[in-house]
C-alpha cells in the first residue's frame, strides 16, 4: 500500500514514524525521571519531617523526665509528701457515717461506674473499685462525692472545710501543685506514700485513697511504674510507663512517669504524672498544622507501640472522625476497635497499624518505601525506632501516594501537552518541508508526463544547487538529449525515404514479424506471402547451418549486441535469383530483458560485391604481372621510405613493409643524398616527374651490383606524391 503513496506523504509519515516514537521514548524517560525524584524528595522530606518528631517527642519526654526529677527532689515536694503522708495516718481512724458512706456508693454507681462502662462496655461491680479503708472512703466523700464540682472539674476544690489535717495541709499545697498541672500540661499529679496509697491527685479521680500494691488498681500501668520507682529509689531514677487505658480516668489511655521521693537515704514516697495525650499530638500533627510540615492533605506522623496500635492520634480522626470511622469499618477493623475509637474519642490504643513499616520500625529498622498503611492506602512511609527510655514505641511519617505522586501527574500532563504540542509543529513543519522539498520533484514528474504526452517544448527550472537542482538540471539535458535525437531521427527518416533499406523485425522463433514496402519489392513477395514465415526458406536459402546459424544469432545477441551488429548474407528473391545483402542487427529487449525481437536493416550490395570481385580479379592479375617481372619492383612511401610493395624479386633481397629502401640496397639509416647516389625519390618528390638514376646495390651476399633505378610519382587526389 505505501509503494503507491506519494513521494510527499511518505516522507511525512517517514517523519512521523521517527518523530513520534522519540517524543514517546522522551516522556516515558521524563516521567519515570520526574517520578523518580518526586519519590524521592517526598521520602527525604517524609525523613526530615519524621526525624524532627522524633526528636520533638524524644525532647519532650527528656524534659518531663527532668521535671520530674527536679520536682521530686524539691523541698516543697518532699514536705507536702511528708505532710500528706502524715494527714493520711491521721484518718485512718476516722469512722465514716452512713450518709457519707452512701454519698461515696452513690457516686459510683451513678456517675462513675455508668461513665467507665459506657467506655469499656463491660459490666462493672462497684467492690471491685472501692478503697479498702474507711479514712480512704472519707478522702473520697470529701474531695469526690462530696465536692460541688462536675466530673473532671473537680481539681477546683481547694479545702473541704472538714477542719481535717488533711484539709489544711490540701489547702495549703493543692493550688501549687493545681498551677504545676496546668503549666506542664499534665493531666494529673499523684503523691503516693512507701505503702502504695494515693494520698493525693490533684484530678481527685477515683484512685484517690487507693493502694497500687493490694488495692482495685494494682494491676494498672500506674501501679507497675510506682513500684519500679519505689525498687530504684537510691539511683533517683525516673520510670515512665506505656499508654494504658486507666479505668479511674474513666477508661482513658493512659501513661505515667514516676520519681521517687528521698528525704537523705529515706524513700517518703513517689511523684507521678499521668502524662497527656494532647500535648504528645500537638507535637505529632504541629496542632493540627500538618500542612505546615509540607504533609500536604493526607500526610501525618504518628507513635506505634509494641502491641501495634497507636500512641497518637490519626489526623484522619482528628479532622473528620465519621469518615475515619466509616472507612475503618469498610477496611475491615474490628467492632471493639471502632467502639474504643468512637467512646474515647482517640485513636490510641484502639487504631491498629500492622503494616510492614510498623513492623520493620519495631523491630529497630529505619527506612523509606512505599507501603500499605493502616486504612489499605498506600502511602510513602518513613520510618525508625524511637530512643524513649521504658517504653518500645517506633515513628512513622506518611503521605499518600495520590497526592505525593499529584505533582508527576501536572508534570506528566504539562508534559504531554507539550510533547503533543512539540509533534503538533513537527508535523505541520514535516507537511510544509514535504511539500518544499517535494515540489521540485513534482515539476519533474508534471513535466515527464508532459513530455512522454508529446508535448516539446519542456523544461523544469533550476532553484538549487542540491541534489534536486542537480536532478533538474539533468532532466532538462536529458530531454534535450532526447530533442536532439528524436529531431537527428526525423531527419534520418526523412533522408530513409530516398533510401532503399530493407526494414525487417523478426521474433526468436525466426519468423518475420514485419517487413517495409521496400523489402518486400526488392524480395518480390507480398505482406501476406511472407510475414510470419521463418527467414530460413523464404529471403533467407534454408538448410541445417543456416538453421543453427539463425538459431545462435537469437540466443547470444542479447548479451552480445556487437558480434552480430553488422552482418553480410547471400539472400534469394521469391523467383529465386540470389543477391547480397549487408545487415545491421539491433536486439530489441522486453521489460523483464529478454530478447523480445531483433530489428535488422539491410541494403542490397550485389553490386558492390560484384565490383569488389572485378576489383580482386584485377589485383590478381597486377600482382601476377609483377611477379613476373625478373627484376626488383618496389612501391616506396614519400614520407618514410618505406617499402609498401615488393615482387619476389625484391623480396629475394629482404624487401618488405618494414624495410626503407636505403637500408635495403644500401645498409643505410638515412636516404641517399650524395652526388654518387642520388635519391631518386627525393628528386620526384621535387619534380613531380619520372626519374632514372644509377646506383651500387649490395645483393643479398653483400657484393655490389650497378643498378639502374626508374622512378615513377604516384599521387594523391591533390596532386601530391605519396609514393614512388
Amino acid at each position: 500500500m505505501l509503494k503507491n503513496l506519494p513521494i510527499r506523504w511518505k516522507l511525512f509519515l517517514t517523519v512521523l514514524a521517527l518523530a513520534v516514537p522519540a517524543l514517546v521514548l522522551v516522556g516515558f524517560l521524563s516521567y519515570l525521571g520526574g517520578k523518580a525524584a518526586v519519590e524521592r524528595t517526598t521520602l527525604d522530606h517524609l525523613t526530615s519531617v519524621r526525624a524532627s518528631k522524633a526528636h520533638q517527642i524524644e525532647e519532650y519526654f527528656d524534659r518531663i523526665r527532668s521535671l520530674a526529677r527536679t520536682l521530686a527532689r524539691d523541698r516543697m515536694i518532699v514536705d507536702a509528701m511528708v505532710d500528706f503522708d502524715d494527714a493520711h495516718q491521721s484518718m485512718l481512724d476516722v469512722e465514716l457515717s452512713r450518709e457519707q458512706r452512701e454519698a461515696v456508693l452513690a457516686y459510683y454507681d451513678n456517675e462513675f461506674l455508668p461513665l467507665l462502662g459506657a467506655t469499656t462496655g463491660a459490666q462493672l461491680e462497684r467492690a471491685d473499685f472501692l478503697p479498702a479503708d474507711d479514712g480512704d472512703l472519707y478522702l473520697q466523700y470529701q474531695y469526690i462525692a462530696a465536692n460541688p464540682h462536675p466530673v473532671g472539674e473537680k481539681v477546683l476544690l481547694d479545702d473541704a472545710g472538714d477542719g481535717s489535717l488533711y484539709s489544711e495541709v490540701h489547702r495549703t499545697i493543692h493550688s501549687v501543685l493545681r498551677d504545676y498541672v496546668r503549666e506542664f500540661g499534665f493531666y494529673d499529679l499523684l503523691l503516693i506514700d512507701g505503702s502504695g496509697t494515693i494520698v493525693y491527685s490533684v484530678a481527685k479521680e477515683a484512685n484517690l485513697g487507693t493502694n497500687l500494691l493490694d488495692g482495685p488498681y494494682q494491676d494498672s500501668n500506674l501501679a507497675a511504674v510506682y513500684q519500679e520507682a519505689q525498687h530504684d529509689y537510691l539511683g533517683n531514677s525516673v520510670h515512665l510507663v506505656d499508654f494504658a487505658h486507666h479505668a479511674p480516668s474513666f477508661g482513658e489511655p493512659s501513661s505515667f512517669i514516676a520519681a521517687p521521693i528521698v528525704d537523705g537515704a529515706w524513700l517518703l514516697g513517689v511523684l507521678a504524672f499521668q502524662m497527656p495525650v494532647g500535648e504528645i499530638d500537638d507535637v505529632m500533627t504541629s496542632n493540627q498544622n500538618w500542612e505546615i510540615d509540607g504533609l500536604g492533605k493526607s500526610g501525618e506522623s504518628y507513635l506505634v507501640g509494641p502491641d501495634f496500635k497507636m500512641r497518637s492520634n490519626s489526623r484522619f480522626f482528628l479532622e473528620n472522625p465519621e469518615g475515619f470511622l466509616d472507612a475503618a469499618e469498610k477496611a475491615g477493623a474490628s467492632a471493639t476497635d471502632i467502639r474504643e475509637i468512637r467512646d474515647f474519642g482517640t485513636t490510641i490504643l484502639a487504631q491498629q497499624v500492622r503494616s510492614p513499616a510498623s513492623i520493620a520500625a519495631l523491630i529497630g529498622e529505619t527506612a523509606t518505601t512505599t507501603t500499605t498503611d493502616y486504612r489499605g492506602v498506600e502511602v510513602l512511609s518513613s520510618y525508625a525506632p524511637l530512643d524513649i527510655e521504658g517504653v518500645e514505641w517506633a515513628i512513622l511519617s506518611e503521605i499518600d501516594v495520590d497526592e505525593a505522586y499529584a505533582r508527576i501527574r501536572v508534570f506528566t500532563r504539562t508534559l504531554m501537552i507539550r510533547l503533543a504540542g512539540l509533534l503538533a509543529l513537527i508535523l505541520v513543519a514535516s507537511w510544509f518541508l514535504s511539500r518544499f522539498f517535494v515540489a521540485p520533484i513534482e515539476k519533474l514528474d508534471d513535466a515527464a508526463r508532459g513530455f512522454a504526452a508529446g508535448e516539446e517544448d519542456v523544461e523544469v527550472p533550476v532553484t538549487s544547487g542540491d541534489e534536486l537542482g542537480s536532478l533538474a538540471q539533468s532532466f532538462n539535458q536529458m530531454v534535450s538529449a532526447i530533442r536532439q535525437k528524436t529531431n537527428d531521427l526525423k531527419k534520418t527518416a526523412q533522408e530513409l525515404e530516398g533510401v532503399s533499406s530493407v526494414i525487417l523485425r523478426w521474433d526468436t522463433e525466426g519468423r518475420i514479424r514485419f517487413i517495409n514496402d521496400f523489402g518486400l519489392e526488392l524480395f518480390g513477395y507480398t505482406t501476406e506471402e511472407l510475414v510470419g514465415q521463418p527467414l530460413a526458406g523464404s529471403i533467407v536459402p534454408g538448410s541445417e547451418v543456416v538453421d543453427r546459424n539463425i538459431r545462435l544469432m537469437i540466443d547470444e545477441i542479447a548479451t552480445d549486441p556487437a558480434k552480430y551488429a553488422i552482418d553480410e548474407t547471400e539472400n534469394q528473391r521469391k523467383n529465386g535469383d540470389r543477391i547480397w545483402m549487408a545487415w545491421r542487427n539491433t536486439p530489441v529487449l522486453a521489460e523483464d530483458g529478454n530478447l523480445k525481437e531483433i530489428l535488422t536493416i539491410g541494403i542490397d550490395i550485389t553490386e558492390r560485391r560484384r565490383i569488389e570481385q572485378e576489383i580482386a580479379e584485377q589485383k590478381q592479375l597486377l600482382e601476377n604481372t609483377l611477379e613476373s617481372l625478373t627484376h626488383p619492383f618496389y612501391v616506396i612511401d614519400a614520407e618514410d621510405y618505406s617499402i609498401k610493395i615488393a615482387n619476389s624479386a625484391a623480396r629475394a633481397l629482404g624487401a618488405s613493409g618494414e624495410t626503407t629502401c636505403h637500408a635495403l640496397t644500401h645498409k643505410s639509416d638515412t636516404p641517399c643524398n650524395t652526388s654518387l647516389h642520388t635519391c631518386p625519390l627525393a628528386e620526384i618528390k621535387k619534380t613531380k616527374q619520372p626519374v632514372i638514376v644509377e646506383h651500387i646495390h649490395d645483393d643479398a651476399d653483400g657484393n655490389p651490383r650497378y643498378m639502374e633505378v626508374n622512378g615513377y610519382p604516384i599521387f594523391d587526389d591533390d596532386g601530391n606524391v605519396v609514393q614512388m
